[in-house]
């Protein structure tokens, strides 16, 4: 996948699982707005869930790593692939917390975003968001990303129940042909 200057997606495998992936996946504050929090993880599961994903023509899964040290920062994914309408859904992590802040989301957003569009000929890509995600919204919106639904209540978070959104974003290099 095409380097960016600070970071490049590359495709995650089996030899990408590692501890501190392990811990990620086990730390409340990292997945405190995926739907992953609900679960207990380790190394076997995190395999297997890698293993399933790659086998799936639906979803690509990537790691996001840091260009200068090649250090794993976190995974994003487009999945649910839906060939006959070509949209998909967008879903990220930044695991390393000590990368946050410094808009790895945003620049990995938008190499996701290039990757659906000039590669799989997507027409849209949508993100589903947590209304608390303050900075997932952020980072979605400076990529071209535009709020199009809501769900009120729609989630559990801390024990009281938030509303989602649905955030989109168009190729405008595809025409639509209805």
């Amino acid at each position: 996948m095409k380097k960016e200057n600070r970071l490049y997606l590359n495709s995650l495998t089996e030899d990408f699982i590692s501890e501190q992936y392990l811990r990620w996946m086990n730390d409340p504050e990292v997945l405190q707005f995926t739907e992953s929090r609900w679960a207990k993880y380790n190394i076997d599961d995190l395999k297997l869930f890698v293993k399933n994903i790659n086998k799936s023509p639906k979803d690509y899964l990537f790691g996001i790593f840091i260009t200068e040290t090649g250090q794993h920062i976190g995974n994003i994914k487009i999945g649910n692939i839906n060939d006959q309408h070509k949209f998909a859904d967008l879903g990220i992590i930044i695991g390393d917390k000590e990368e946050w802040g410094k808009g790895y989301a945003t620049e990995s957003i938008k190499l996701a975003v290039d990757y659906a569009f000039s590669k799989l000929k997507l027409y849209k890509v949508t993100a589903g968001v947590y209304i608390n995600n303050s900075g997932s919204i952020k980072a979605l919106k400076k990529v071209g990303f535009e709020e199009c639904g809501r769900h009120i209540k729609h989630c559990v978070f801390d024990s009281d129940r938030v509303d989602t959104l649905t955030l989109e974003i168009i190729n405008k290099r595809m025409e639509y042909n209805g």
